[in-house]
């Protein structure tokens, strides 16, 4: 059998100073049946210039939208167009450890009955030089009810490695510019199994600008995850966890921005979100 091909799904926007590193990681993994398609999500920096050199490699895909449209509408683009019979996710300033590709291709292969492959996950500072935190899974099985939970047990990031099923559909709620990926990952959950690495897969840069430092975009993120579970067959007390961990948090990051107020108005509000 021929080897299996990987896509890896890279948005895009303003990202000037890193997608050079982001884009040489993919070039540079060990693994070397990949394609990686960019979505410029309408960067009005030299983000492109750094992109083009890279296309003289058969192996990566571009696509450049004019206006920006938001990071699930950018993944939806090249969801449509990936071909590899794996899908995996890099952030255009983030970075994949060189083996990061070839280890979960290879438990995959091993592991039929896997469709979900995740592993350590660790956040640096903006040079990659320091790490600040980082993230282990714990969890074995079908990941729905953990994602339900907003567990770390299984989210650490956009860092699942998924084995494509024919019966699924793969696609980003474009609404959602905030916790998308908690959502996709739910979607496409509603069956399969979920396994983890021993080891480092995935690299976040913490930038001061990052889409996690919004934290109204934040809080509007998970107003929208909480209707959007509610499409599913979630049980009350379910639906009640989730609203006290998305309250948690809320409240937390307030606090921790010094934004009082807001954290306040979201320990009296979030509660009665519907």
């Amino acid at each position: 059998m021929p080897d299996p091909v990987v896509s890896v799904v890279m948005p895009v926007h303003n990202v000037e100073n890193f997608v050079t590193t982001a884009i040489q990681s993919i070039v540079e993994q060990t693994y070397e049946h990949w394609e990686l398609i960019i979505v410029n999500d309408g960067s009005t920096d030299q983000t492109e210039q750094h992109i083009l050199p890279y296309l003289k490699d058969s192996r990566i895909k571009y696509v450049s939208n004019d206006k920006r449209a938001g990071v699930s509408v950018a993944r939806n683009l090249a969801l449509r167009i990936a071909k590899g019979d794996f899908i995996c996710f890099l952030d255009g300033d983030d970075y994949l450890p060189f083996n990061s590709i070839k280890n979960r291709v290879d438990y995959l292969v091993d592991n039929p009955a896997i469709e979900f492959l995740d592993g350590w996950v660790f956040t640096f500072d903006e040079n990659l030089a320091n790490k600040i935190r980082e993230c282990k899974p714990t969890f074995r099985g079908n990941p729905k009810d953990e994602i339900n939970k907003l567990s770390p047990s299984c989210l650490c990031a956009i860092s699942w490695m998924i084995r494509k099923v024919k019966e699924k559909e793969y696609k980003f709620e474009e609404a959602m510019t905030h916790s998308e990926d908690v959502f996709f990952y739910y979607t496409i959950a509603q069956t399969g199994r979920y396994d983890f690495l021993d080891e480092e897969i995935y690299r976040i840069r913490k930038r001061a600008c990052s889409s996690m430092t919004d934290l109204n975009g934040l809080e509007m993120g998970y107003r929208l995850l909480f209707k959007n579970f509610r499409q599913y067959p979630i049980s009350l007390k379910r639906l009640l966890y989730l609203r006290y961990r998305i309250t948690r948090i809320m409240v937390l990051s307030y606090l921790k921005a010094g934004q009082v107020v807001n954290s306040v108005r979201a320990l009296f509000t979030l509660p009665f979100m519907k």
